[in-house]
Order: structure tokens, then C-alpha cells, then sequence
């Protein structure tokens, strides 16, 4: 049996004992599990507080059809659950109760037979996460940190760092489905986190190298290396950071492949990628190794509202330093705040791939970038076959060449695709002047193939301009 309301856990207790205070805590959380499973009734929700380090080589499953109320395990700022690299560190499955963890560290946690290193979840609960960490965690599938199947799932205050997912996808988080918020967290690399700041120190780009150990705080995995969204729903917010983090193929920060994902006043930076809506986030730093999208990898039908968010010194090694809205894929895009210093070969900031069904609408801050010493990178790529493509250029978007690009233009454009611009964006172009002393202003649209772009361009409510329909370059009338 068990106290009334709550228990206690703690690395000096031993599971004979009573768990009715901290001097006869129990050992395990295990322990205090099996004994809510076996006997336990209880009206409202139960405590386990957990002390120091408890270490164990069984995951610990809280399962609701065996439960028989909600559950809150919480750490006080000290409890930490240790997987011992020989399973999982927990799984919540079956449906309709409300599961809190809170101020809890969950570590080396491995799931060598599927997905879920440090947490599993599934079935239509209500899960929180409420100052939590969840670090050296791996699974052999999906979801290196998290693997998230359906339920209500929020995370406030927590951090996801160096997570793996071995042969899958999502190092840091996997979502297949479900409702999933973060306010406030860190997927990644954090040095320091309070209220509603995140405190970081980041090495310069391009020293970070593969995690080939627990010292290096990133998440890595082929697709998604912070996170993939599988379907379901992704809601990302309030200082939100995505940041180095690294997949071998697409989506260096954040993949897309079905769901929604809402963005606001986030950052997504310096992740890297080698082959729906968000705002107030920060996606750094993150790559995608030989692949597309170092920041954010978006494929399938829906539409995506970036807001207010910083998606800046990410890089690609094919298409979309920034973001890459991939081949076929439709829907409406919005995006607004700061998308600086980003690198790929085809579109620094954005690329938008082949096929395309979209309207795109730009109201950013964000320049280009050098991919290398030999690669010169247009700030926004437009590949083939895109006459279903329209991209809206707003007045208030500024856009600076920032680091070789004079020689790309702000616009690649490779096949027909309807944009459009106004006036008084072309006063706020600044690159290399040199390269276009014989012209008014830079170009806006760099058209290397001759595409007839005299049914495409649009221009609005421009009196004292013109625009070269052959070479893309605005002159004055």
C-alpha cells in the first residue's frame, strides 16, 4: 500500500519501506507504479516526488487503464531518472487521464527495438512537461528524446539535448501524431533558461562537429534532427529555440512531412541538414548534411506561417539554408521576421522546389550568405515548372546581399513563376553596387536562363521605375 495522496522516491530509499516520507522512501518509481497499479484508489491526483538519482534497467510504464487516477511525478529540481543506457527512461500509454512530469532530469535513456529513448507516448492522454530535461537519449527508430504516437502533449520550460534517433527520424522529437506545444523550450544546445528567457552561448558557426559522444549537446538523426512532424499538430512559441542540431539528410531543425506546424516569436538557427504556424522562435544553427532545409524542411499539403521568428545560420549542402518548401507540395506560406545569414548552394534563405501549388508571401528582414569560396547563392531559389507558384514581396521586407551574393541576385529564377513586388521595396536592395555600375540599382531577379518573364512579373503601384522583363534588373523611367 501507499500513503493516501502521495509518496516519495529517493536514491537513498529501499522499496520495502513505507514511501510515506522522505526518511521511508521507496528506491523506484517502479516500485511506487506497481503499488497505484496493484491497490491503490485515490480521488485526486497523486504526488511521487522523486530525490536525487534513480537509476533502473526496466523503463518505467504508466499505463491509464491500470492507473486509477492522474498521476504528477515531481523531481523539486533534483530528481533525476536514469535509463542506465540499457532501456527507455518512461512510457505513458492508454487514454484519458492527465500525466504531469515536472522539475525532472530524464537521461540515458536507450530504446534499442523502436522509437522513444527518453519518452514514449501514446494513447489520448494529457501529457505535461513542466521544467523538464531530457538529454543522452536514443532509439534505434523514431523520436531519439521523444516519440510522440497521439494525446495532448505540452512542454513549458524544458529542454530536449543530444538525442539520437540511430536508423530514423526526429533526434529530438518524433510526432506521428496528436497535439503538441512548446512554449518556451530548448531543442538542442542551451546553456541557461528562466521564466521567459532563454540564456544561449553558441559556438561560431561551422565548428560544431557530429556528436560522436555525450559531451556534445545536439540532436542528430537522418530526417529532423530537433524535430519531425509525421501528421498531427505542432505549435511552437514564446522564445522557443531550435538550435544545433544536425540530420545526415533533410531538415536540419525541423521536418514537415504531414500535420500542422505554427511558429511564433521563435529562432531556428545553426542547424545543419547534408543532403503550421510558429512564431516567436529562434531555429539556429542547425544542419541538414547532404540534403535540403538546414532550418526547416517543409513537404505535403497545408499551409505554413512562420511569425516573428529568427531562422538564421542554418545550412543546407542542396536547397534551402533557411527554409525549403519541397518538390509538390501546396498550400499558403507566410513569412515574417528575420531570416539572416543562412547557407545553401540554391537559395540561402528560402528555395522553393519543383511543381509547385502556392502562394508564398515574404514580410522579412533577411539577406543572403557564401556557401563556400567557389558558390555564389541567390537569397531566394525558385526551381523548375512553378507557373502555380505566386510570391508576394511586402513593402516592409529588407533584403541585403549579406555575404556573396552579389553575383546571384535576390531572386534565382529558373522557370515562370508569378511575382509579386512594390515600389518601394527597391529602395531597400543593397548589394554590390559595383557588379551594376551601369544600371540604376542592383537587380531584384537575377534570370540566368532567359525565362520570359513578361506574364509573370508584376509590378504595383511602381510610377518612377521599370523592370527589364528580359534581364530582371530595375532601372528608372
Amino acid at each position: 500500500m501507499l500513503p493516501a495522496d502521495k509518496c516519495y522516491v529517493s536514491s537513498s530509499g529501499n522499496d520495502d519501506n513505507s514511501g510515506a516520507d522522505e526518511s521511508s522512501a521507496l528506491a523506484t518509481v517502479n516500485e511506487a507504479v506497481t503499488r497505484l497499479n496493484n491497490a491503490h484508489v485515490a480521488e485526486k491526483p497523486y504526488i511521487i516526488n522523486v530525490t536525487g538519482e534513480i537509476s533502473f534497467s526496466k523503463i518505467i510504464e504508466l499505463n491509464s487503464a491500470l492507473l486509477p487516477c492522474n498521476i504528477t511525478i515531481d523531481g523539486g529540481g533534483s530528481g533525476i531518472l536514469n535509463g542506465s543506457e540499457t532501456s527507455g527512461v518512461m512510457s505513458i500509454i492508454g487514454d484519458s487521464k492527465t500525466f504531469i512530469l515536472q522539475n525532472l532530469l530524464l537521461q540515458n535513456g536507450k530504446n534499442s527495438d523502436g522509437d522513444g529513448g527518453g519518452l514514449f507516448i501514446s494513447g489520448t492522454n494529457t501529457i505535461k512537461l513542466n521544467n523538464c530535461t531530457i538529454k543522452n537519449c536514443t532509439a534505434s527508430a523514431n523520436g531519439g528524446g521523444i516519440y510522440i504516437a497521439d494525446g495532448s502533449v505540452t512542454l513549458t520550460g524544458s529542454t530536449i539535448q543530444n538525442c539520437s534517433a540511430i536508423m530514423g527520424n526526429g533526434g529530438g522529437i518524433y510526432i506521428e501524431g496528436g497535439t503538441v506545444k512548446l512554449d518556451n523550450c530548448v531543442i538542442g544546445r542551451n546553456l541557461g533558461i528562466n521564466s521567459n528567457t532563454v540564456a544561449l552561448n553558441f559556438p561560431p558557426h561551422g565548428v560544431l562537429p557530429y556528436p560522436s559522444n555525450s559531451t556534445d549537446d545536439t540532436n542528430n538523426a537522418q530526417n529532423g534532427g530537433g524535430i519531425y512532424v509525421d501528421s498531427g499538430s505542432l505549435t511552437l512559441k514564446n522564445e522557443t529555440h531550435v538550435g544545433y542540431n544536425y540530420a545526415s539528410a533533410d531538415g536540419g531543425g525541423i521536418y514537415h512531412g504531414g500535420g500542422s506546424i505554427t511558429f511564433s516569436s521563435i529562432a531556428v538557427s545553426g542547424n545543419l541538414s547534408v543532403v503550421s504556424n510558429v512564431g516567436d522562435m529562434i531555429i539556429s544553427n542547425n544542419e541538414a548534411a547532404s540534403g535540403s532545409g538546414g532550418g526547416i524542411y517543409f513537404t505535403g499539403t497545408g499551409d505554413f506561417t512562420v511569425s516573428s521568428a529568427d531562422i538564421s545560420n542554418n545550412t543546407a549542402d542542396v536547397m534551402g539554408g533557411g527554409i525549403v518548401v519541397f518538390n509538390g507540395s501546396s498550400g499558403t506560406y507566410n513569412f515574417s521576421g528575420i531570416m539572416n545569414d543562412n547557407r545553401s548552394p540554391n537559395g540561402a534563405a528560402v528555395s522553393f522546389g519543383a511543381n509547385l501549388s502556392a502562394v508564398a508571401t515574404f514580410d522579412l528582414v533577411m539577406n543572403g550568405y557564401t556557401y563556400n569560396l567557389d558558390k555564389q547563392s541567390p537569397v531566394v531559389f525558385v526551381d523548375a515548372d512553378n507557373a502555380g507558384l505566386t510570391l508576394n514581396i511586402l513593402p516592409n521586407t529588407m533584403i541585403t546581399d549579406g555575404e556573396g551574393t552579389q553575383n546571384a541576385g535576390f531572386i534565382y529564377l529558373t522557370h515562370p513563376a508569378k511575382i509579386t513586388i512594390s515600389e518601394q521595396l527597391n529602395k531597400k536592395i543593397t548589394l554590390d553596387p559595383s557588379d551594376y555600375s551601369e544600371y540604376y540599382t542592383s537587380p531584384i531577379l537575377d534570370n540566368p536562363n532567359g525565362v520570359d518573364i513578361s506574364t509573370t512579373i508584376y509590378l504595383v503601384d511602381w510610377e518612377d521605375y521599370g523592370i527589364n522583363q528580359t534581364s530582371g534588373y530595375i532601372y528608372e523611367k
